[in-house]
Parts: structure tokens; C-alpha cells; sequence
């Protein structure tokens, strides 16, 4: 069995205590970016329930039509734009499985 020095072995420390700082900012980053995706889906959620709403109530047939061509495209459908009984069902379906 080889022996190792006491340098050796206080370099492999610090290697090891590098190696564990490195790995700690890692994580923070990804804990950050996790709160950022967090709040991004949440600011979507939040739109997609501003245009439903949109959709139920506005008397405009032209902001109908805008909120039904805003929400196909955020909810990836291929719903036309004026279809608003199915734009909310697909919502009420659906909205509880989108982040």
C-alpha cells in the first residue's frame, strides 16, 4: 500500500473542498433558474386566465377574436379564433396540467 505525505494529502483536501465549492454555486444557479421558470409559467397561467376571461366577457367581437388568436397560440391549439365555447372548455380541461 503506498503512504501518502502529509501534502498530498492536504492537497487532495483542497481539491476535494474546490470540487464541493464548485458543485455548491452549481446548484444555487439551477435553484435560481428554477425560481425564474417557476415565475415565467406562473405570468403565463395568469395570461391565459386574462384571456378566458377575455373570451367569456368583453362585448367586442374584435377583442373576442384577438383573445381566441392570443390564447390558441399560447395553448399550442389549433382552435379558430371565434370557437370561444371550445377555447374555455379546452382552458377548463387543461388548465390545471400547464405549469
Amino acid at each position: 500500500m503506498k503512504v501518502l505525505g502529509i501534502a498530498s494529502i492536504t492537497a487532495a483536501q483542497e481539491r476535494a473542498e474546490t470540487g464541493s465549492k464548485q458543485i455548491d454555486e452549481i446548484l444555487e444557479k439551477i435553484e435560481g433558474q428554477a425560481v425564474a421558470v417557476g415565475a415565467v409559467a406562473k405570468q403565463a397561467a395568469e395570461a391565459r386566465q386574462f384571456l378566458v376571461d377575455v373570451l367569456r366577457n368583453d362585448s367586442s367581437l374584435r377583442v373576442v377574436e384577438y383573445a381566441g388568436l392570443y390564447f390558441a397560440k399560447e395553448s399550442r391549439t389549433k382552435l379558430k379564433r371565434l370557437a370561444v365555447k371550445q377555447h374555455i372548455e379546452w382552458w377548463e380541461k387543461n388548465k390545471d396540467s400547464i405549469p
